[in-house]
């Protein structure tokens, strides 16, 4: 539709990229060699096609195959567990692969952060957000510093990122009340929750999100044993 090709024509840097990365997936399958595009690596190795993203780790499709998409063009399959949750061949092409190294490198990038929080105490994490317990006078900014350490495989990306936190993810985070947990705060979900409240109440009451919540009660025993019954 008409958006779709605006957004396109706005973002033709993404829409290369797309691109490129359908042409590595395809060359790789058909000539079992390995494609290099950028700091990404694509190979067939064993049955498997490999995307190997710039931390090393790979990301990995079972019996990758040559087919024909419903326009009659080329396109990618492979064996995985579809929408009906059973195992069975599915279709893939540039912009799904790209969705999948953004979500892989995304993942790399909230790990890498972890591990240079490992002196908190990191009780659970949901998306990109970190939940942390500690006492309220731990510095906000301290801890988004750390967050905004670049990763030695992802060189370029320091001064991006620390912009990114500086500008977007510390006043979001201020204004969420999302990142730490104080004791008072566990203290009022141990007791409405053991008083049976939902998690929605529960973190409109306490200031939290509702994951941080969900989060913190699954961590503790503190989920009930009936169902809600939210409204």
């Amino acid at each position: 539709g008409h958006l779709v090709q605006s957004w396109r024509a706005a973002n033709p840097h993404i829409v290369d990229f797309w691109w490129q990365v359908d042409k590595a997936v395809k060359t790789a399958i058909k000539k079992r060699i390995p494609v290099q595009v950028n700091n990404l690596r694509f190979l067939c190795k064993s049955g498997m096609l490999f995307i190997e993203l710039p931390s090393g780790r790979r990301l990995s499709y079972v019996k990758p195959r040559i087919g024909e998409n419903k326009f009659g063009g080329e396109s990618v399959t492979y064996e995985g567990i579809g929408a009906t949750k059973k195992w069975e061949r599915l279709e893939s092409y540039g912009p799904k692969f790209v969705e999948n190294i953004v979500q892989g490198t995304a993942r790399d990038i909230l790990c890498y952060a972890m591990q240079t929080l490992r002196h908190c105490a990191i009780v659970g994490h949901v998306h990109d957000e970190l939940i942390i317990e500690c006492r309220k006078d731990v510095s906000v900014d301290a801890i988004c510093q750390q967050m905004g350490r670049t990763p030695p495989w992802a060189e370029g990306l320091s001064e991006r990122l620390n912009e990114t936190v500086r500008k977007h993810l510390l006043p979001w985070l201020v204004s969420r009340r999302c990142l730490f947990m104080n004791d008072i705060q566990k203290a009022q979900i141990r007791e409405l929750r053991l008083q049976g409240v939902g998690y929605r109440k529960i973190a409109k009451e306490t200031g939290m999100s509702e994951n941080t919540v969900k989060s913190y009660c699954r961590r503790h025993p503190l989920s009930l044993k009936e169902p809600e019954t939210e409204q």
